[in-house]
């Protein structure tokens, strides 16, 4: 994406940059979240936020007012709402599927994710290339308000960690990456 609306290659890497940077700074934290509130409400705003992100860029980009700047900033708000919906995503399985099937529904998850990164691009980019690269954008927004839609439809777990405060938290789950 950066380089094709910068122009430059190095743009590419900052774009992935600006994405991965605050997706790393916030996971943790997203945990947290997950954990201490409801997580599909969570998933739910993550998802709208990451629709509209995803419309702005295509209407940018229909109008050809899109500026490297703008890309940018919205990969930056992109990577929040990733480090977000992640922690968000797994702290649903308990809800969704008995304790038995986590580890076979965590497996096929990862499958499913995995299949995804592949056709997604792929299909995408066949969708860019006969339509343009706001349409891209604009069935992307459409994917979130979908995940958006399907949240409204998923259980609340209705129990939630209280106990330790979201600062004892964090630091439990910094403990926990250390020794693993």
């Amino acid at each position: 994406m950066g380089g094709e609306l910068t122009g430059a290659t190095l743009s590419l890497g900052g774009v992935a940059a600006a994405t991965a940077i605050p997706m790393i700074l916030i996971n943790v934290s997203g945990g947290v979240l997950a954990d201490t509130y409801e997580a599909k409400y969570l998933l739910g705003g993550s998802s709208l936020i990451g629709a509209l992100l995803l419309a702005v860029l295509g209407v940018l980009t229909m109008t050809e007012t899109v500026e490297p700047w703008h890309v940018f900033a919205i990969e930056i708000f992109s990577g929040f709402v990733a480090g977000a919906d992640q922690p968000s995503r797994q702290a649903l399985f308990p809800s969704l599927v008995p304790q038995s099937a986590i580890k076979s529904a965590v497996t096929l998850n990862g499958s499913l994710l995995a299949s995804a990164s592949v056709v997604a691009p792929t299909l995408g980019g066949l969708l860019i290339a006969a339509t343009g690269l706001h349409i891209g954008f604009f069935v992307a927004a459409i994917g979130w308000v979908a995940m958006f839609v399907v949240t409204l439809f998923l259980p609340v777990r209705g129990t939630f960690s209280t106990t330790l405060s979201v600062i004892a938290d964090l630091g439990t789950g910094f403990s926990f990456i250390r020794s693993h």
